[in-house]
């Protein structure tokens, strides 16, 4: 394209530099080319590999087999010497047979346990340095089962590779029925078998491999293996099947081909497509040069501009075109430019016009001014821009100028201006939507709680993403979009944030030109609205509360507390002139509903004295009591939440009383109390609730009580554990929990404290004697035998008492003491009891 063509303004026609549908039909060709290529490439090599896959396959398995046949040599000496072979007539035939392919080491476990192996220091020998021998354990329960030969999953060892077993189980048949003497087993380098079927050619042929057992673990893997490309091929080995995945490790020379296709391919068309392109734009130049003055001259006429040329020389000034202000095509004005600042009313302007030329004859590229004219038609304003000075053909210097009238802009200015002053003293803020560019104009701050300047512009996604709050924005948006489809007015209330702090905003949408389809602009007017939205928000929720409460309610009323008078029951106003009295109504109601045990201190609690106290006393507005009511099968937990207020004309004081079942949550309650009380295996207490208990039994209030702490442990209990199992162990320590729960009252106090530990607090006995009774019954209870498998183990238990007040009121002291006699008795050879000695009057002190 000619340096004169791209001067022309609306002449330069941009296009890409190829024709298009030459130049994508050239790839779409290409592209079929190089797939063909790519899937005969692909076919070809998947087949290779599929067949290697076969081939390696099969001599794996080869290999696997040879171990097979040497487990069978075994097998076939064991059962030709009837299950009975030494060591070293074992060593002695596999000495004969050589050694096996792939094969470390022969293992042959006889019926009686002894374990076999040749040759012997091939492998660790402590189970404990390897898992070869605890694999072997684990395939023969396997091996017996199927009575087949088993090959277990490869692993590691500390001298080794991975290795794999195989098991066989020997049978010899004696009358009619098979009897098991033994297993015979190979252990197999798994590395090694993979070099004798030859795998390391597959890997040289550029092939990576992956085997793995019927588990999902990797046996043996070289390379990368992409799963999902694989070809997948079956490897039977003795008791089941392995998969062999075999992928080809591709490279340059796999895409070479098909690169110099797309190359040639893409080279051609672009060729081509650029030939046609060339022509085809040297005509669309030609074209556009005809239609350049045309166009320009259409277009300045349409858009209400003026446009002029003015000669600095000759101060000339030639108008380019008709304008709606009376300027004619061709028309010439002369002494430019004082003749046109005559018409100039406002000094300032007229310096401010004629400052304009004289910067652009000092060297500026382009400068404007505003200018205010009286015409016959009145007042106008116009803007005048003057741009870049060039010479012409002769050398003269031109200027190219332009004149917009911009009354209506000024007069919309001068409205907005009076609009933003007016909403700033009403407290309103007022915006202009536009529907075409999707942004609001803000005209004054108003109801908003920032400062931004007059006429602040942004889109409405960033006015919603920055003033409102996520939860309102869906609601914001949706009010412009649907006063645009079919409302005049529309009203939404929305929350906005303003530095952390939340506002509410009246938002009202107006469309002033509803009646005209092409109306562009919505006016907006907000309106701050927090503290009537506080208010209703805190009546409804009140409201709401309150019927939430009422309707789930197990009862409700309503009273008079300075008159002592009832006015509703169950929602159930009391009649005008009937007087109930309050105190009369809630004793007997509560004598009625409430559970026995509470009905006193629901009935105290809810008196009239006692309402004035919690309000004028203790300055309560509400409360809540628990208490327990009557039902056909005991009773259920409810909660009664009490409500005060004080009438404001009168100040009598007034009480709302609902009542709500409680029963699931409080049975949770008791249920994670008595969880977290509880030893989990026994169901006594636990050592912790123990304390506090006895701690709490013990205290102040029970000084004159007696009581004794007996710290019980049983004999031999190790032995249970050791020879019958910890399932046992816990079946006796069950039993021994039963007997203590049985063999004491309600009243006292029965723990574990852990292990075989147990303790017991007998409170408020009679006499030394009490105790020292109970003892000898429940060291005869403890007393017992059990037998397992022939094995017999006797269990008894040792006692070691503390008396109180005598060793102390704290369970630590106690617990010192009653460990110090239990000492005793387990020295003095165990199954009895004994008393601690009494704290003198120094640690006695120290316990208080």
């Amino acid at each position: 394209m000619s340096e004169t063509m791209k001067k022309k303004e609306g002449a330069v026609i941009r296009t890409m530099p190829f024709h298009a549908p030459i130049l994508l039909c050239g790839i779409f060709i290409t592209v079929i080319l190089s797939g063909i290529y790519l899937y005969r490439t692909e076919y070809i090599l998947k087949e290779n590999a599929k067949h290697l896959a076969k081939l390696y396959a099969e001599r794996f398995e080869t290999v696997t087999e040879d171990a097979a046949d040497r487990t069978n040599v075994m097998k076939a000496a064991v059962q030709s010497s009837k299950g009975k072979m030494t060591e070293e007539e074992f060593n002695q035939i596999m000495s004969l047979a050589g050694t096996g392919r792939g094969i470390i080491s022969e293992i042959l476990v006889t019926g009686s346990g002894e374990i076999y192996q040749y040759p012997k220091n091939v492998l660790p020998q402590s189970a404990s340095q390897n898992g070869v021998r605890a694999e072997v354990e684990k395939l023969r329960s396997l091996a017996e089962e199927r009575k087949e030969n088993v090959l277990g999953t490869p692993l590691e060892t500390e001298k080794l590779s991975a290795v794999s077993i195989l098991v066989s189980p020997i049978f010899t048949v004696q009358g009619q029925k098979e009897k098991l003497c033994g297993f015979a087993c190979a252990v197999l380098d798994v590395d090694k078998i993979s070099k004798e079927a030859g795998w390391e050619d597959l890997k040289n042929k550029g092939y990576s491999y992956k085997l793995v057992t019927e588990s999902g673990s990797s046996a043996i893997s070289m390379g990368n293996v992409d799963e999902s490309q694989a070809v997948q091929q079956p490897v039977s080995v003795p008791g089941g099947q392995w998969n062999l995945s075999v992928t080809l490790d591709k490279g340059w020379t796999d895409w070479e081909g098909c690169v110099i296709i797309v190359m040639l391919g893409l080279a051609a068309s672009a060729a081509l497509s650029y030939i046609y392109h060339v022509s085809q734009e040297r005509k669309r130049i030609l074209d556009a040069l005809e239609l350049e003055d045309e166009i320009f001259r259409i277009s300045m006429e349409e858009s209400g501009l003026t446009v002029f040329i003015y000669n600095q020389e000759d101060r000339r000034l030639v108008f380019q075109n008709s304008s709606q202000n009376g300027s004619r095509r061709g028309r010439v004005l002369e002494h430019i430019p004082e003749r046109m600042a005559e018409k100039i009313q406002d000094s300032g302007m007229r310096k401010g016009f004629l400052g304009m030329f004289k910067a652009l004859e000092n060297g500026k590229r382009s400068a404007s001014c505003v200018m205010k004219k009286q015409t016959e038609k009145g007042t106008i304003w116009e803007r005048v821009t003057l741009v870049n000075p060039f010479p012409d053909k002769y050398g003269n210097r031109k200027i190219i100028g332009i004149i917009q009238d911009i009354t209506a802009e000024r007069k919309i200015e001068l409205d907005d201006e009076i609009l933003r002053i007016s909403a700033d003293y009403s407290g309103l803020s007022v915006f202009i939507y536009n529907k075409e560019t999707q942004e609001l104009t803000f005209k004054n701050r108003g109801g908003w709680d920032i400062e931004f300047p007059a006429n602040m512009k942004m889109s409405l996604e960033d006015a919603a993403e920055r003033f409102i709050s996520p939860e309102s924005k869906g609601k914001f948006l949706s009010a412009f979009e649907e006063i645009i489809e079919t409302r005049r007015e529309t009203i939404c209330r929305a929350a906005a944030v303003f530095d952390g702090e939340e506002r509410w905003k009246k938002i009202t949408l107006l469309n002033p030109f509803s009646l005209q389809s092409s109306a562009r602009q919505i006016v907006g007017i907000i309106e701050d609205v927090t503290e009537e939205r506080k208010k209703e928000h805190q009546l409804l929720k009140e409201k709401a509360y309150m019927e939430a409460m009422i309707g789930q309610s197990v009862f409700h009323l309503e009273t008079n507390v300075t008159r002592n008078r009832l006015l509703s029951y169950n929602r159930i106003p009391v009649p005008e002139g009937e007087h109930i009295q309050y105190e009369e109504f809630i004793q007997e109601h509560v004598a009625q509903i409430v559970y026995q045990e509470d009905a006193r201190e629901v009935s105290d609690i809810l008196s009239c004295d006692r309402l004035k106290e919690e309000f004028y006393s203790k300055g309560k507005n509400q409360f809540s009591l628990e208490y327990r009511r009557r039902t056909d099968h005991g009773y259920s937990w409810c909660v009664a939440n009490v409500y005060l207020t004080e009438l404001p004309e009168s100040h009598e004081l007034n009480a709302v009383v609902v009542s709500h079942n409680n029963e699931e949550k409080k049975k949770k309650e008791l249920e994670l109390l008595y969880k977290a009380e509880r030893d989990q295996l026994t169901g006594l207490y636990n050592r912790a609730a123990s304390e506090r208990n006895i701690n709490a039994s013990l205290s102040i209030g029970a000084r004159d009580m007696k009581s004794a702490f007996l710290l019980i442990d049983l004999d031999n209990f190790k032995e249970i554990n050791d020879t019958m199992g910890h399932v046992q162990g816990d079946l006796v320590l069950r039993e021994v929990a039963e007997i203590l729960r049985s063999s004491f009252r309600k009243t006292d106090i029965v723990g574990r404290l852990g292990g075989d530990e147990f303790i017991v607090l007998m409170r408020d006995i009679k006499s030394q004697e009490n105790v020292r009774s109970s003892a000898e019954k429940l060291l005869g209870l403890l007393r017992r035998t059990y037998k397992r498998e022939g094995r017999e183990v006797s269990i008894s238990g040792s006692i070691g008492i503390a008396m109180v007040p005598e060793c102390g009121r704290k369970f630590k002291h106690l617990y010192d003491c009653a460990d110090q006699a239990l000492y005793s008795v387990k020295y003095a050879g165990k199954g009895g009891y004994c008393f601690a000695e009494k704290a003198d009057s120094r640690q006695k002190a120290e316990q208080e």
